[in-house]
């Protein structure tokens, strides 16, 4: 394929290893309709349909970010990834520690992320989990990345980590740490400074997120896209260990499917 046929107004292009297609995201499918017809289903037009997204983590606006940063209720929080009810509602995911049942959380120029409409949140010693899903706003299938507060990049997919591969966290107090080795996976934790258990946890090494940082999106970077493998939970600075919700877990706690479009 000529890379040349596509305009240049394009938001973007990739391959979606899932279906094995060309997709190209842009604001609309006339300049493409021969490439389309040429191609046939090698070939699929994704629209983007809101306005240039300008915003960063600090300032993000609709459709929001994972990665970018919210607060409220004693509690700043870093947004995780966007997802899909079965109901076919928009959301997005981070941890449950954050903000209560029924809490919208602000960002810092006021914009409100939605309500928690469904939560899990450790509060004894009793094995639970630590994940909760926000509502009711708009959101994106893309998060923040790097060190530039606006950087971002495209989620394709999602899955659990495996154990001895590399991986990458993005949180809104530290932003963007790569290189951490998950050497378990599927294991219980207990925070002794709140006193609770979590289970279904990834623990990377060496320790690199920070309060505030929590819920945000751990994944498995690629050159054109990130895969999603959970959020950020909390972090152990003795043991110079960082620990991650399970994406499986979080999916199949809330009947959820990760969303991969500009706008959910």
């Amino acid at each position: 394929m000529e890379m040349g046929l596509i305009p240049a107004e394009s938001w973007a292009i990739f391959l979606d290893p899932r279906s094995d297609v060309i997709v190209v995201e842009g604001p609309s499918d006339d300049a493409l309709r021969d490439l389309l017809r040429d191609y046939g289903n090698k070939v699929e037009f994704r629209r983007v349909v809101s306005e240039p997204h300008l915003a960063t983590r600090f300032k993000d606006t609709q459709p929001y970010y994972g990665g970018s940063s919210f607060s409220g209720s004693g509690s700043s929080c870093t947004l995780g990834f966007s997802v899909r009810f079965t109901s076919g509602v928009a959301a997005i995911v981070t941890a449950g520690h954050c903000w209560p049942m029924g809490y919208s959380p602000a960002n810092s120029i006021g914009n409100h992320a939605g309500p928690v409409v469904s939560r899990e949140n450790p509060t004894s010693n009793q094995p639970s989990h630590d994940t909760e899903v926000l509502s009711q706003k708009r959101y994106s299938g893309r998060i923040y990345v790097g060190l530039d507060a606006g950087a971002w990049k495209s989620v394709l997919g999602a899955g659990n980590p495996v154990v001895n591969a590399n991986y990458c966290v993005s949180g809104a107090k530290t932003f963007e740490h790569c290189g951490l080795e998950a050497d378990q996976v599927g294991i219980s934790k207990f925070f002794s400074d709140d006193g609770v258990w979590v289970d279904d946890l990834t623990r990377t090494s060496p320790s690199r997120i920070d309060h505030g940082d929590s819920g945000g999106p751990f994944y498995l970077d690629a050159p054109n896209g990130v895969w999603a493998r959970g959020t950020a939970v909390g972090f152990d600075e003795v043991a110079n260990h960082d620990y991650f919700q399970l994406w499986s877990y979080i999916a199949s706690r809330f009947a959820v499917t990760i969303c991969t479009v500009y706008e959910c």
